[in-house]
């Protein structure tokens, strides 16, 4: 939560997501017309049960599989996408100290 506003995305399929910001009444959040669904994913991309954004990532791996293509999201980014929440994890059991985020982005291969 920030001193301004905060963003609540909630439960996917449980309620909304919900923005409360302090030019409104900070107490009664405004929901948010955000669905978990792209709108032109086929039909089976629902079928996974948490949105559709997952086929598209598995359409992407599945399809640089195929092709010997590269993938959006190499194993640099995607460890760049988990290390913050682990660092901040292990920070906050250690009382808040800072944790440095290790940078292995900076070994990808050019």
């Amino acid at each position: 939560m920030g001193t301004k506003a905060t963003f609540d995305s909630g439960w996917i399929g449980k309620d909304e997501p919900k923005f409360r910001y302090a030019g409104g009444d900070f107490t009664i959040p405004d929901n948010l017309p955000l669905g978990t669904n792209f709108p032109d994913a086929p039909a089976t991309a629902a079928l996974g049960g948490h949105g559709t954004a997952e086929w598209y990532m598995l359409e992407d791996f599945f399809t640089a599989i195929r092709t010997g293509g590269s993938v959006p999201i190499d194993v640099y980014e995607g460890i760049m996408y988990s290390l913050p929440g682990i660092c901040a994890t292990e920070s906050a059991a250690n009382g808040g100290r800072p944790v440095a985020i290790p940078q292995y982005q900076l070994q990808r291969k050019a």
